[in-house]
């Protein structure tokens, strides 16, 4: 039902922030789609134009030479873009001001989708200046950024922090994963996540 409030509120004129390629393109970052040579050789994230499901779905990283196949880059649907080092970090902004601002730590470079804890941080972030118009419009939206560089928009809040929480420890495997001490488990399914340990 997410994916149905989050699409449907959303003016036609604005669905280009959910295109995280003309999203990176507005933002002059080194990207294109699947089928368009690379400018310079290196390591390249690849994954869907547009995935409202969210959990970094069928993302992964990538070393690109000018000897590979364009063609052969992705998927059709994918698109490529210069990969970015620093902290990944999710913000939500009421009214254009942060009201939340959330480190993730992942489990691996190799599993894109997979997180090992999100954290409440303090941390002052301006809002983007390429979706003031945007913030005009509405009053909930959610920005990823890695380091400086914006990475995604949303046009919702972040969804798990809504139980008072400072810290979310995705849980994958209930009987592999430990609760730890003064934390509880909350249900919560999203593509391989069975709910978080949070405190």
């Amino acid at each position: 039902m997410q994916v149905e409030t989050e699409f449907h509120q959303i003016d036609a004129d604005d669905l280009w922030i959910y295109n995280k390629l003309q999203l990176s393109r507005k933002l002059k970052y080194n990207c294109g789609p699947i089928g368009c040579t690379i400018v310079k050789e290196g390591w390249y994230i690849v994954r869907p134009t547009i995935n409202f499901l969210g959990m970094g779905r069928n993302a992964f990283k990538k070393w690109i030479t000018y000897k590979d196949d364009p063609d052969l880059y992705g998927n059709a649907g994918d698109f490529w873009c210069e990969w970015f080092e620093g902290d990944h970090i999710s913000i939500d902004f009421y009214h254009k001001e942060p009201i939340l601002v959330v480190k993730g730590t992942k489990n691996s470079a190799s599993e894109e989708s997979e997180w090992s804890k999100w954290e409440r941080i303090e941390k002052n972030v301006d809002f983007p200046s390429i979706l003031d118009k945007i913030g005009d419009k509405y009053s909930q939206i959610n920005v990823e950024m890695i380091g400086d560089k914006i990475i995604e928009v949303h046009l919702r809040h972040n969804p798990d922090f809504v139980w008072g929480n400072s810290v979310a420890i995705p849980v994958y495997d209930l009987e592999k994963q430990k609760c730890p001490e003064n934390f509880r488990f909350v249900k919560s399914k999203d593509y391989n996540r069975k709910g978080f340990f949070i405190k």
